[in-house]
Formats: C-alpha cells, structure tokens, sequence
C-alpha cells in the first residue's frame, strides 16, 4: 500500500541558495522602482510649480 504521508524532502544548499538570491534581486528591483517613483513624482512636482511661478 502507498502511505498518503510525504515525506519532508531535503533541498540542496544550491537550491536554498539561488531562492535566497532571488529574494533579494526582488527586493532590490523593489526598491530601485520605488526610488524611481519618486523621483518622477519629485520631477513632476517641480516642473509644475515652477510653472505657477
């Protein structure tokens, strides 16, 4: 008979590894946007009250 239970199944070091580093890539890309965001919104804030003035 098949037991329905799975067992827990040991990842690589690798495998843990390139998930951590893709965590971090997320997060950075994240940020940079974020950073990006505001930047464009500052520009823009800029740019029109210089034009009421």
């Amino acid at each position: 008979m098949n037991n329905a239970r799975k067992k827990p199944v040991a990842r690589p070091n690798s495998y843990v590894a390139a998930v951590r580093r893709q965590e971090k890539d997320e997060r950075v890309l994240m940020i940079g946007l974020a950073a990006l965001g505001i930047i464009a919104a500052l520009s823009w804030l800029a740019e029109h009250l210089m034009t009421l003035w």
